[in-house]
């Protein structure tokens, strides 16, 4: 295959970020096996495949979408990882791809339980909102895409047509690992917020309060994931669901270690004077971030914690699959 064919489809798959759609698809799937428990017709139906695409499109096309709406604020991050940062595709090609996915993803919930249907046209309605103006709202924004991490347990449910408490547990671990998640990110991306006027907490409230809210969240997500071993119905007592979901809070804790040690630098550096002005200026958050050994350590707590996600998401699924 010639190499620029084989980096287009490179750029694709980061502009749809398609890992993340390939999570939202089994949340999807463990959502409607722990809806339908016993009932394995149901399983077999070809539902939940367009349930499965449905998240799929939806979730890749909001991020083309958001690509295509911040390429402006990513080049002032230096957000390599972005395509459209890198030259590899163009912003009308990220819009293009937005909206493709977005209708094929709405064209397929069209086949699902009207439920599950209103909950993707609204999902999809969120998306472009968060992209247009919801971002700029800061916890507003971090806890839509907080909510769009546990959407996909929810929106399986909704296929099955009921929720139960396992599913709701399930997806409150997802949005307060999703909204730590975010609330780090915004860190890294505080030189191109200010520009858009994002209203992040790292910007209003300073890069230490925005770490401390990190690592609580974190914090909080690895607690909640010690309860479904000892309360639902499924895992209770499940010594692979425990080992596995072990793995996945000892990554999240080693990313609140990162986060911690980068906390220190900051409360060193804001102790110089005036700080607090420079930080609305961006210069605190170049004085800080620029530094490699700080900016590299962000770098690996996103990795950190996407890898902490896939792992968690597992230890959900292997249980329900053994059983």
């Amino acid at each position: 295959m010639p190499e620029s064919v084989c980096r287009t489809l490179a750029a694709l798959w980061q502009l749809m970020r398609l890992e993340h759609g390939i999570m939202y698809g089994g949340g999807v799937i463990l959502g409607v096996f722990l809806a339908a428990s016993s009932d394995s017709s149901f399983l077999s139906s070809i539902t939940i495949i367009f349930g499965v695409l449905t998240a799929l499109l939806l979730q890749a096309g909001t991020f083309a979408l958001n690509d295509y709406c911040d390429s402006e604020v990513d080049i002032l991050n230096r957000r390599t990882d972005r395509p459209i940062v890198r030259g590899d595709l163009s912003r009308r090609a990220a819009l293009i791809v937005s909206l493709v996915a977005i209708s094929l993803g709405i064209a397929c919930a069209f086949f699902l339980p009207t439920p599950a249907f209103s909950f993707a046209i609204a999902l999809a309605t969120a998306a472009l909102a968060y992209d247009i103006k919801l971002k700029e709202m800061g916890i507003a924004g971090n806890a839509y895409i907080a909510f769009t991490m546990a959407s996909p347990f929810i929106f399986g449910g909704l296929i099955v047509g009921r929720l139960n408490s396992t599913t709701l547990m399930i997806a409150a671990i997802a949005f307060t690992t999703g909204f730590g998640r975010e609330v780090m990110k915004d860190i890294g991306d505080i030189k191109g917020d200010l520009i858009r006027n994002v209203r992040s907490i790292a910007i209003t409230r300073g890069i230490g309060t925005a770490l401390k809210t990190s690592i609580a969240f974190f914090i909080v997500s690895i607690a909640l994931s010690i309860l479904p071993f000892v309360l639902q119905d499924v895992y209770f007592m499940n010594f692979y669901y425990i080992a596995i979901i072990f793995v996945a809070d000892i990554v999240l804790m080693h990313v609140c270690l990162r986060l911690y040690r980068i906390y220190r630098t900051v409360t060193e550096c804001e102790n110089c004077e005036g700080s607090n002005e420079r930080m609305m200026n961006g210069v605190m958050s170049d004085m800080i971030l620029g530094k490699d050994t700080v900016r590299s350590e962000m770098e690996a707590c996103r990795r950190e914690t996407l890898i902490a996600l896939a792992v968690g998401m597992f230890a959900f699924m292997f249980p329900v699959w053994i059983v």
